[in-house]
């Protein structure tokens, strides 16, 4: 597993095509569908879920690990090793039906955070529920697709930001204390971007 900037690269532009189903029954053909199943982490290390329903890092028995599916849009294939979809977060004691990870928007720009929120659409999700699953030689690996000027096109893509300090050279940036994942684009001068993953998929 890498985690750097130039394996962005390989990332194609996710193709956002809008569907207008003719009846129940094509709408039920073009809904987004779990192709892979496991918990939220990177590498061996999960993220947790807080109070709030916040992704923070590392898990703890406050803010426990959780079980979430990557769910494929029929139209967001670009690549035969590149998907587009969402991840729907299983359903717990802690966590209702029909959650997904959704990013929002932190006090610095183009720095952001993701949470559980209701699931919008079920064929092609909203930017801030987009996210796009890339298998390669390198490894079975998630990253977000919804950041504003931050796609293939403009030679980036956007993961969790990767903390300088990080004493093994891959754990996230956090908040201070509420320890909330950031989330931004490679395209900053010297900021490592990392990709998430999930368990048992490498």
């Amino acid at each position: 597993m890498h985690f750097v900037s130039s394996l962005f690269a390989l990332a194609a532009v996710f193709l956002l095509v809008h569907a207008n189903p003719l009846d129940t029954r094509a709408a039920e053909s073009t809904k987004c569908y779990t192709t892979h199943t496991g918990y939220f982490e990177i590498i061996d290390h999960p993220f947790g879920l807080s109070k709030d329903h916040h992704v923070v890092y590392p898990a703890t028995t406050a803010a426990p690990k959780f079980k979430v599916h990557f769910q494929l849009t029929r139209y967001g294939k670009a690549e035969p090793f590149i998907y587009w979809g969402r991840i729907l977060v299983e359903e717990s004691a802690g966590v209702k039906a029909n959650q997904c990870l959704t990013t929002t928007p932190s006090s610095t720009p183009r720095i952001l955070y993701a949470k559980l929120a209701d699931c919008g659409s079920e064929t092609n999700p909203a930017a801030a529920q987009s996210w796009s699953y890339l298998d390669e030689d390198f490894g079975k690996v998630i990253s977000f697709a919804g950041q504003d000027k931050c796609t293939y096109k403009s030679g980036s893509v956007s993961g969790y930001i990767v903390d300088p300090k990080s004493k093994d050279g891959f754990e996230p940036l956090t908040t201070k204390d509420t320890h909330l994942v950031k989330i931004g684009c490679d395209d900053v001068p010297d900021r490592g971007v990392g990709y998430f993953t999930l368990s048992g998929l490498n």
